[in-house]
C-alpha cells in the first residue's frame, strides 16, 4: 500500500461478528489522478471460503493418507478434484519404485499432464487413457482391472480405484492403487501350462485327496476306463475296482 502498487490473488482471512472465518481472494489496482498521483485503489474481492476449506481438507486428508500408506507394498496415488481439474495431491514411495517417477515431480500437477507423460509405460496407452477419463466422468464408480506395464520394467499390475469422500460424504477425489501381481500371473501361467500338458498326454492321470477321493481325471482316464470326468470326480478310487473289469485290466492300467 505504501508503494501505491496493486496486488493480485491476495488471500485475505476475515472473521465476522459471529466468529465465522471467511476467505477472500483480492485483486486491486491503484487509481491515479490526472497528474499521475495515486488517490486510492480499485479492488475486487471474491469469496473463496468454500474452495479454501475444501482444499485445506484435501491437504489434511492427503497428509494422513501419506503417513499411513508409505509402508504399503502397493503403489498409491491420490487425485483431488480441485477447481483447476483433477490434481495429484499424494504419491507414495512405492509409486516411485514401480513407475520410476519421483513423487515430488508430480504432486500438485494436473492428472492429465502426468498421464500424458506416463502413458508410454503401459502396453496399451490408448486404453489406459480412455479408461481413466471414463472413471473421472463416473465419479461414484470403483474398478479393479489388470494392466501390463512395459516401461521402466515389465510388470503385471492390478489397479484398483475408488472415490474419496469428505466427512459429509461428498466426493472430493479418487484414490488409485497399483499392486504388483507379476509373480501371481507367472504362477497362473505355469499352472496353465501344466494343465494343458496333463490334458493332452496319452497317459492316464488321476489326482486324489489323502482319503482316496478323486479330485481330477484327464481325458486319457476317460478313454481308458470308460468313466466320464463327471462320473469319476468325487468318487473313491474303489470305483476302479467295481468288478466291471477283470484284475488284469486294472493291473495294466496302473502300470
Amino acid at each position: 500500500l505504501r508503494d501505491h502498487k496493486g496486488w493480485d490473488n491476495l488471500v485475505i482471512r476475515w472473521v465476522d461478528r459471529n466468529g465465522s472465518i471467511h476467505y477472500f481472494e483480492s485483486n486491486a489496482q491503484p487509481i491515479m489522478d490526472s497528474d499521475g498521483i495515486p488517490t486510492g485503489f480499485r479492488a475486487t474481492d471474491r469469496d473463496i471460503t468454500e474452495r479454501f476449506q475444501k482444499e485445506e481438507q484435501i491437504h489434511i486428508l492427503a497428509n494422513d493418507l501419506r503417513n499411513t500408506l508409505e509402508a504399503t507394498s502397493d503403489a498409491m496415488l491420490m487425485v483431488s478434484y480441485l477447481d483447476a481439474g483433477p490434481t495429484i495431491t499424494m504419491a507414495n514411495r512405492r509409486f516411485s519404485e514401480i513407475f520410476g517417477i519421483d513423487p515430488s515431480t508430480v504432486i500438485g500437477k494436473l492428472d492429465i499432464e502426468v498421464r500424458e507423460s506416463a502413458k508410454h509405460c503401459f502396453k496399451d496407452p490408448a486404453a489406459f487413457m480412455e479408461g481413466v477419463e471414463q472413471l473421472y466422468q463416473e465419479r461414484e464408480r470403483g474398478q479393479t482391472i489388470e494392466l501390463e506395464l512395459v516401461f521402466p520394467q515389465s510388470l503385471f499390475l492390478e489397479r484398483w480405484t475408488g472415490p474419496v469422500r469428505d466427512e459429509e460424504g461428498k466426493i472430493i477425489g479418487r484414490i488409485w492403487t497399483f499392486a504388483d501381481i507379476t509373480k501371481r500371473r507367472e504362477s497362473e501361467r505355469g499352472r496353465q501350462i501344466l494343465q494343458n500338458a496333463v490334458e493332452n498326454t496319452v497317459e492316464m492321470v488321476v489326482i486324489t485327496d489323502t482319503a482316496g477321493q478323486i479330485e481330477y481325471v484327464n481325458p486319457a482316464f476317460e478313454s481308458v476306463t470308460g468313466y466320464s470326468r463327471d462320473e469319476a470326480v468325487g468318487q473313491n478310487t474303489r470305483l476302479l475296482k467295481s468288478g466291471v473289469q477283470d484284475s488284469d485290466f486294472y493291473r495294466e492300467m496302473w502300470e
